[in-house]
């Protein structure tokens, strides 16, 4: 296996696009996109349940320093990189698609928990393929970020004098920007042991559960709300409750040192189930180092970017196609085994929105990697039967129907692409059937009784679905549908 992850630069595409100045008619031209790609640096695995990167709140995926955009030139929040801590769950490549994650927000202090929101410049910022690390200047301290396939590995390395904190806000959400952020509606926190804490927060209607322990020497572990901390063990947080406006978390106390460089790991476990399955994925990598983890995510990336070799281009051409191949398998999310909706295994989440993956990268994951796009396909099924539609915009959030005005029945392309490709493991009796209940809702009624939907787009989708569906009915021998 070649290291082709060597390539690799997660820098690439979370800053301006380099357009030269449009001169003549061009110059009025109005530029549709924004001129950014929209992604971040942060540790992550191909189709990664967890990411971790740093926390500036900037538009879009919470790295960076880019206000809310749409098109042109980016206005800038931030002069310089910087962050106030390093927070879980990231989209990439994304716009607006109105739900931003960033949940969970870890920040190491030199100081008492009132600083947690304090913005440190990030000075020598590095990554690879599932790692990330910087310095937080001024602070004498060091962070180094991987993952596994269900947990968070942070590394902090502290050098300052005195006081030292890692604390955990719970209630952390979504960007910085006005109805850009997420709030919690309800959240329960509990100190395990003087090293770690358990809890779980619903956030946009998906209760989120963690587990997370600190290695090395720890003075305390203690829960805090505002900028209290509080003597209880355990935090109860209710729909209603007035204090679920107020920032909470959990916050381990580590010994004061007069400027000897000490170093801690934090692991944390996520999962969409269960504490005690939040505690079995942060215990999926035990036994293993900083280091192994890192080098097994490595080697993770090195085993899917190996799918393409290529035979000819230059350094620079081979970093362009490695890091675009890479940015390509970072989304849809793989939930697997953590549905809270259905009991089938496959859960895949962040389609946002098929209108920019159905003639794009789900061909290539098709192409590529077949076992992925099988479980995929049968993911969305299971949303098929669950909420009665095949979605066009799938988050981790308890909706299923958001963002429906920008396209119809786009995963009938993808189903059929599968079917044309021969994937085995998918039943294609129960795809026709889930294909024909999608285009025969309501709000297509309009096109199933006179041939027109408008917008005039929708009438395209959903021909071409019609088109897809014909060739599943054809194949599992349903004449009768295949002639409709």
């Amino acid at each position: 296996m070649k290291d082709l992850a060597r390539y690799v630069d997660p820098f690439l595409g979370n800053g301006d696009i380099n357009l030269p100045q449009p001169e003549g008619i061009a110059s009025t031209w109005f530029f549709l996109k924004a001129q950014t790609g929209n992604t971040h640096p942060g540790a992550c695995m191909p189709f990664g349940m967890v990411s971790s990167c740093p926390y500036s709140g900037a538009y879009v995926t919470g790295y960076g320093l880019n206000c809310h955009n749409g098109s042109g030139k980016i206005p800038k929040k931030y002069d310089k990189y910087c962050a106030s801590g390093f927070t879980h769950f990231h989209h990439s490549g994304t716009g607006a698609i109105e739900r931003y994650y960033n949940y969970f927000k870890v920040s190491p202090l030199t100081g008492n928990i009132n600083e947690r929101d304090k913005l440190w410049e990030l000075e020598n910022e590095t990554a690879r393929p599932g790692y990330y690390s910087t310095e937080l200047r001024e602070s004498g301290i060091k962070a180094e970020l991987t993952v596994a396939e269900k947990m968070a590995f942070h590394k902090y390395t502290f050098k300052n004098h005195g006081q030292r904190n890692i604390l955990i806000d719970f209630s952390t959400g979504g960007l910085i920007f006005e109805n850009m952020k997420t709030l919690p509606k309800e959240a329960k926190i509990k100190v395990e042991k003087i090293n770690s804490a358990s809890g779980c927060v619903r956030m946009e209607g998906m209760l989120i559960y963690v587990y997370a322990e600190v290695s090395g020497s720890v003075s305390s572990c203690q829960l805090w709300q505002d900028n209290e901390l509080l003597k209880d063990t355990v935090l109860s947080l209710e729909c209603e409750s007035t204090d679920l406006h107020k920032p909470f978390g959990v916050v381990f106390e580590l010994p004061e040192d007069e400027g000897e460089e000490s170093v801690y790991f934090l692991k944390i476990g996520f999962s969409l189930k269960s504490i005690w399955q939040a505690r079995e994925n942060m215990l999926s990598v035990a036994g293993n180092t900083f280091d192994d983890v890192c080098k097994r995510a490595y080697n993770t990336w090195n085993e899917y970017l190996n799918a393409v070799s290529l035979g000819s281009g230059t350094e620079e051409q081979k970093t362009i196609f490695y890091t675009a191949l890479y940015h390509s398998l970072i989304k849809p999310c793989n939930l697997s085994g953590e549905s809270p909706f259905w009991e089938q295994k496959e859960y895949y989440i962040d389609f946002a929105t098929l209108w920019d993956q159905y003639k794009t990268q789900l061909p290539l994951i098709l192409t590529l990697y077949p076992d992925k796009g099988r479980d995929i396909v049968n993911s969305m099924l299971a949303a098929a039967e669950y909420s009665g539609k095949i979605p066009h915009c799938l988050l981790l959030t308890d909706e299923f129907d958001s963002l429906t005005y920008q396209a119809r029945a786009l995963f009938h392309f993808t189903i059929t692409d599968a079917l044309h490709r021969r994937i085995e493991g998918i039943d294609w009796k129960r795809a026709k059937k889930l294909m024909v209940n999608d285009i025969m809702r309501m709000e297509n009624i309009e096109f199933v009784d006179k041939g027109l939907l408008h917008p005039l787009t929708h009438t395209l989708d959903l021909s071409g679905a019609c088109f897809c569906i014909a060739q599943i009915a054809e194949y599992v021998g349903d004449t009768k549908t295949y002639k409709e």
